[in-house]
Parts: structure tokens; sequence; C-alpha cells
């Protein structure tokens, strides 16, 4: 069907839709946005309203959240030989994506 950023497109025949091989490497949207997302939502933001306010869509905001979630808790894992020792490693929790009765809400956090 033709190429597009150097890898060749394909059409279905039975959906008649396009798609290209390999991985999906664009980024539409730069890190400094993501990370001005992310921190709204820490601040109490609602995530429709940073859709709304930042033009990027509700399901992609929920997405980063749940992937700088996981990267958090990776990153505690790895250090959980440099806790001091007055913290038992016991009380620590990893607490993940936490939703209030409207749903519009997501909290992050490591309690210790």
């Amino acid at each position: 069907m033709g190429t597009i950023y150097g890898k060749k497109r394909y059409l279905c025949r039975d959906c008649k839709r396009t798609f290209r091989e390999g991985k999906d490497n664009r980024i539409k949207y730069s890190n400094r946005k993501r990370i001005k997302a992310i921190k709204m939502v820490l601040e109490g933001v609602g995530i429709r309203s940073i859709e709304r306010l930042e033009n990027i869509p509700n399901t992609l905001i929920l997405k980063w959240i749940k992937n700088f979630g996981s990267t958090i808790k990776e990153l505690v894992m790895e250090n959980l030989n440099n806790i001091p020792d007055n913290i038992k490693k016991e009380d620590i929790e990893i607490l993940e994506g936490d939703e209030n009765k409207k749903g519009n809400k997501c909290k992050l956090a490591c309690n210790l």
C-alpha cells in the first residue's frame, strides 16, 4: 500500500483497515507534558479536567499514571536495601491507583 516513516503499510482485506508491521515508536506528547499531567493528578485535579485543559485523552492520562506507578514501585523494590534501619521493611506499603466513587481521581503514594 505504501510506506510511512520508512515502514511498509498494509491493508486488511476483511476490515479495510491499514496497519504497519513492528512497534509504533511515534511520540505525540512530550515527556514534559506527561509529567505535567501526572503532577496535576497528584495535586488533586480531576482526570477529565486535565483532559479538557491539556487536550489529552483521559484514557491516555490513566495509562501514563499506571506506567508511572509501576516505575515507582520497581524503584522502591530495587532500593529496599537503602532504607534506614529505623524503618521496618514490613511497614512499607505501596498503594496502587485508587478511585473515588465518581471514578475521576487517582492517588499515587508510597506510605512508610
